[in-house]
């Protein structure tokens, strides 16, 4: 439990006192708008690792993780799970690829579109600072508060997805006994505990979830194989189905170039670059490939294996895994959906924890309460946006993870532009000291111009489940290609103008 006493120190940095804040950390807690009981309780809260900063860059002094197989840790306790095997079973069962392209697609399109991921990860120790601090030194101050908002939405869609395709298992342990409703309930509660105590506990729960996790996935692929190479045939032709798998694997690795500074701005500046590359390699795209793979054969099974199918109609997908697990290996099954259940609560704590994290960059003063009554807002509506999902979960899914996907292609492209053509890559271009300083930040007006403007193709280019535009009815789904490419070609030309008119960044 040490981790969770010094969450920013290891063996190879000495610890803070546990009974006496950092002076730092002290100014925060001075500057929350509460009472002095309050006060006194945050004080003691922090005393035992509880996470107070919120958009403070980090001090030098204070970058002293060095545990950086974290990253790969991180992200794989939460993708060893539900949740990229729920989004797996799309482009079979709803785009209607055939498996073997299904498969291909996904392993190399996902490798692709980790590139910007994996990039801005190794940014963040060497500007300690947070990815909404980040985008202020493009987006500006007031303006990025838009940007924040578009974040906030991308990871939300992915926590409440992660905890209907959770509660949907947890549902079927025993059909008719606890409705899905009672059960995201619970998932966000326990999500919530975890997100509270902030960077610690979400690093401390990853490190050791994915290994009950494994074993239930491992149990639920030999109670599944002996059906799984009856895969139905492609059930779509042309482009579409393939641009649509190529939108939700854009999704599923760039959107976390909009967060992923939140976990690695307490790593120094000399953090290794390649072996935080290779451990998000083997934390992010090796866990969430292999999951969508197998979701990719269970889908392309579900129409095939009747009993699957009947499943399906009744349950979903939670409904085909409690078929699966429990017919072949009965209460041991139902321990297995308990667990496959609970493994998406550090995606959902994750994601709560970044959400209460741009919500202040949406609306500064917040950064004055305490970040535990933001989680709990954050968690409710997550409760009832999740419960309006599970009422046609793989169909929202799909849409909702491509929505994700056409919101973080302007953002990243124009963030990595400026990094790249105007900052030249440059880490002391981007001063702490005027992190909150409007003036001398950038005006962002030519970065939300170019991000916002994009949507004037997004939309007609869109394919979902919900809708269709007139450019996708004949091309499919061209939306986040089409909203990357033009948010870069109107950001250059437009910051150049600003650069010159204003004489700097």
């Amino acid at each position: 439990m040490d981790d969770l006493k010094t969450p920013y120190n290891d063996v190879e940095s000495p610890a803070p006192s546990v009974n006496t804040p950092p002076k730092v950390e002290e100014g925060i807690i001075e500057d929350f708008v509460t009472p002095r009981s309050l006060t006194h309780a945050i004080r003691k809260l922090t005393q035992a690792g509880v996470e107070l900063r919120s958009l403070e860059p980090v001090p030098p002094e204070r970058r002293t993780h060095t545990r950086y197989y974290n990253v790969m840790t991180l992200f794989g306790g939460s993708f060893f799970s539900i949740l990229p095997l729920s989004i797996g079973t799309t482009p079979t069962l709803i785009f209607g690829l055939s498996f073997r392209d299904a498969a291909i697609m996904i392993t190399t399109m996902q490798l692709l579109f980790i590139l910007p991921t994996l990039y801005i990860l190794t940014m963040a120790p060497q500007l300690g600072m947070r990815q909404s601090v980040q985008f202020r030194y493009v987006f500006g101050k007031y303006p990025n508060a838009l940007i924040s908002l578009i974040v906030i939405l991308e990871i939300g869609i992915f926590g409440i997805l992660a905890a209907v395709g959770g509660a949907e298992c947890l549902s079927a342990v025993r059909p008719g006994t606890l409705p899905v409703e009672g059960a995201i309930g619970i998932i966000m509660a326990v999500a919530l505990v975890i997100g509270f105590i902030g960077y610690s506990a979400i690093h401390f729960v990853c490190q050791w979830i994915w290994i009950p996790n494994i074993i239930c996935l491992l149990v639920l692929v030999g109670s599944a194989a002996s059906q799984l190479q009856n895969q139905a045939p492609a059930a779509s032709s042309g482009a579409a189905p393939f641009l649509a798998t190529i939108s939700i694997c854009a999704a599923n690795m760039a959107t976390w170039g909009t967060i992923i500074g939140d976990y690695t701005c307490y790593m120094p500046a000399h953090a290794p670059k390649l072996r935080l590359v290779g451990y998000c390699l083997l934390g992010l795209y090796v866990p969430f490939t292999l999951m969508m793979i197998l979701g990719a054969a269970l889908g392309g099974a579900i129409p095939i294996v009747p009993a699957w199918s009947a499943a399906y109609g009744q349950g979903s997908l939670g409904g085909v895994l409690g078929e699966i697990l429990v017919s072949r290996v009965g209460n041991f099954g139902r321990f297995c959906l308990v667990i496959l259940g609970f493994s998406i609560v550090t995606t959902s704590a994750r994601d709560m924890y970044s959400i209460s994290l741009f919500t202040v960059a949406v609306i500064p003063w917040l950064r004055r309460i305490p970040r535990i009554i933001i989680l709990i807002v954050a968690a409710g509506a997550m409760v009832g946006i999740g419960i309006a999902a599970s009422r046609s979960f793989l169909p929202a899914l799909s849409t909702l993870v491509s929505i994700a996907g056409y919101m973080t292609g302007p953002t990243v492209s124009v963030f990595l532009v400026e990094w790249f053509v105007f900052r030249k890559a440059d880490p002391q271009s981007f001063d702490p000291a005027i992190w909150n300083d409007h003036a001398a930040l950038p005006s962002g007006i030519p970065a939300i111009f170019s991000t916002v403007a994009p949507w004037g193709v997004i939309v007609p280019s869109m394919a979902t489940a919900w809708y269709v535009g007139p450019i996708a009815v004949h091309t499919g789904d061209l939306a986040w290609e089409l909203g990357a490419a033009s948010s870069s070609l109107l950001y250059l030309p437009l910051r150049a103008l600003e650069i010159k008119f204003r004489g700097r960044f």
